[in-house]
């Protein structure tokens, strides 16, 4: 896995009532490099991860992850690239509530060739040690702490060792020590991997830790 390019040129998204919420100009993020997005809340940060990761289309410009035309993909096209290379972390964390920590890290195994599927098993038990909710006597998710759910949503994101790792405040519901932790072990681990790491976050520990930080304000994007 060598991790994936992202090269914006002038992305545009906006309202029905044609509020911009989200102006990018001309963006390029090197493969491997690990990105924090800050802003206030509303300023278009959660807009700007669903458009890198085809869930919300621009309105105009382009958006090239490596050699691809993202912009350009088809619906299904965009779906199956992200399978491939993307992986999400969502604030919301959507888990599969009556399923154990293990069984929904390693969720995308049943979605894979046979032969993936015991290697993203054992990547999802290795990342769940490694944010420390891999125990035996762990309820279902739908009874875990809120920063259980959190570390399992990561564990998942991660089991595939993907080439870009897109996070929607990922420490949000972790206590100081726990978040420092996951920052800690986040970082090794896509730095290890060479992932692209794009995380929007208001955690000044994560901000600062990272090669790079964005700034978005009133929808415009460009570096803080």
């Amino acid at each position: 896995m060598m991790g994936l390019s992202l090269a914006l040129r002038d992305v545009s998204v906006t309202a029905d009532n044609g509020r911009v919420l989200l102006q990018t100009g001309d963006v390029d993020i090197p493969a491997g490099q690990t990105v924090a997005v800050r802003g206030p809340s509303g300023a278009g940060k959660s807009t700007f991860l669903n458009v890198i990761a085809g869930l919300t289309m621009p309105r105009g410009g382009a958006i090239h992850w490596g050699d691809t035309a993202f912009h350009a993909l088809s619906g299904a096209a965009r779906t199956a690239f992200r399978g491939q290379y993307l992986s999400m972390v969502f604030q919301d964390h959507l888990l599969f509530e009556e399923l154990g920590a293990e069984q929904n890290a390693a969720i995308a195994a049943g979605f894979s060739p046979r032969d993936q599927r015991a290697t993203i098993r054992a990547a999802a038990k290795q990342a769940l040690m490694t944010f420390g909710v891999h125990r035996d006597d762990l309820p279902p998710v739908a009874r875990m702490s809120g920063g259980e759910r959190q570390r399992v949503a990561v564990a998942r994101a991660l089991a595939r060792t993907p080439d870009v790792l897109l996070a929607d405040e990922p420490t949000a519901n972790l206590d100081r020590q726990t978040a420092d932790r996951l920052i800690e072990d986040l970082l090794v681990h896509t730095k290890r991997h060479n992932m692209t790491l794009i995380v929007v976050s208001h955690d000044a520990n994560l901000i600062m830790a990272v090669d790079r930080v964005l700034g978005v304000d009133s929808g415009v994007l460009r570096d803080a």
